[in-house]
């Protein structure tokens, strides 16, 4: 008979994390925290102790390993970087006439700064551990690969945004052959 109590007690095990079934399934999320005692300005470049016993140092948890090197000084450089970069593509996309670009260059950054939020809520224990990697900083093949992508498009509409309409661009030029120069028949 299907229990529905017993349901609703897992469930909620799964959402709400006791600190001892963290530390026994490796502790990631209070690993995570651990690094809250550190200096304003960090222990320095490389010298995480960090990065030896947290899972996926370099990807999961890298914005723990980099709270821990450069403190809460360079953390929270990371995090305005990342807010900036949002702003900055709105308002490049505010002057851009095409629509679908502009869209699609705002969902790209609102993206790439929401999977970088994540990945930080994720190393200070805020949100059980997702997956996400931290875009431009985290080791990752894939990650790195859509992040290139999605920066590329987002130049691209910038750059078009940004542009004097009257300006003459090579693609718009016309390309005229030369009929002396071509073999005979």
């Amino acid at each position: 008979m299907y229990d529905h109590r017993l349901a609703l007690r897992e469930a909620s095990r799964f959402f709400v994390a006791d600190v001892s079934e963290s530390k026994e399934a490796g502790g990631m999320a209070e690993n995570g925290m651990d690094v809250q005692g550190q200096h304003e300005l960090g222990v320095g470049p490389g010298r995480s102790t960090t990065r030896d016993f947290l899972p996926q140092a370099y990807n999961d948890f890298i914005y723990a390993t980099l709270l821990e090197e450069y403190g809460i000084v360079g953390g929270a450089a990371i995090c305005v970087l990342y807010i900036w970069l949002l702003f900055r593509v709105l308002r490049a996309i505010q002057r851009s006439e095409n629509l679908f670009g502009s869209l699609l260059a705002a969902g790209l950054a609102m993206m790439l700064t929401v999977q970088a939020l994540a990945n930080m809520a994720v190393a200070v224990g805020l949100v059980p551990v997702t997956g996400q990697s931290l875009p431009l900083v985290s080791w990752g093949g894939t990650s790195v690969l859509f992040t290139c992508i999605s920066l590329g498009i987002i130049l691209s509409v910038c750059r078009e945004a940004l542009s004097d309409p009257y300006e003459e661009r090579p693609h718009d030029a016309v390309v005229r052959i030369d009929s002396s120069n071509a073999l005979p028949a």
